[in-house]
């Protein structure tokens, strides 16, 4: 009974999370449009735009991606070719889904130390 109900808070949570990464992450979709539009209108009609308006989506588009994958991996919602998981049996589901995830982890750990090295790099300069 405890374990449900620690279960359940834990799922609420999470969907929570999930909720406020995809609202942030609309939200910076939102502002990179609208920033974008206020630096046509400045560009071409007065001649003049916002120096840092290029960097401000830059960065806010790192951001949206970011907030959104929290989304995206809570409810499993991301992109994979499941055709082998919807046909097997329903016994080799769960290790098919086990393994998956391991490769996963297995590519993302490696692109995750390069990304840092590269950043660090990039700060460095």
């Amino acid at each position: 009974m405890q374990s449900d109900r620690l279960k359940g808070a834990a799922q609420g949570f999470g969907e929570h999370v999930a909720s406020i990464g995809l609202w942030l992450a609309a939200a910076a979709l939102l502002i990179i449009v609208a920033l974008n539009g206020v630096n046509i209108v400045l560009r071409y009609f007065f001649l003049d735009s916002l120096s840092w308006a290029e960097e401000a989506m830059d960065y806010l588009m790192v951001f949206s991606v970011y907030t959104g994958a929290v989304s995206v991996a809570w409810r499993q919602a991301h992109i994979r070719i499941d055709a082998f998981l919807n046909y097997a049996p329903l016994r080799y589901r769960r290790a098919m889904n086990v393994a998956s995830t391991l490769v996963m982890v297995a590519i993302l750990v490696p692109v995750t130390i390069a990304s840092f090295s590269v950043v660090v790099q990039l700060f460095q300069f």
